[in-house]
């Protein structure tokens, strides 16, 4: 995991394990397209645009995409006593 400029590496207090080579660039191939957009757009898209595209951009947004891409595992945010 990339540490925050400024803060110390495990500040995020993160625990998710790395995505991987083909999760990373699956990712970047998004923010890239974002990216895109938003510039061709003057510099802001609304968050209902963002969301939209995020989620449902074929082949690269979370529901839109390859499972295998983006990962399937469902994690608790709690564990049961």
């Amino acid at each position: 995991m990339k540490s925050i400029p400024g803060l110390p590496a495990d500040a995020t207090g993160s625990t998710l394990p790395d995505p991987g080579p083909d999760a990373r660039a699956h990712s970047l191939r998004l923010l890239s397209a974002l990216g895109a957009q938003i510039l061709a757009q003057g510099g802001w898209i609304g968050f209902d645009r963002y969301m939209q595209r995020a989620l449902y951009e074929p082949g690269l947004g979370y529901y839109a995409a390859k499972p295998a891409k983006i990962g399937t595992t469902v994690r608790p945010a709690f564990k049961h006593p």
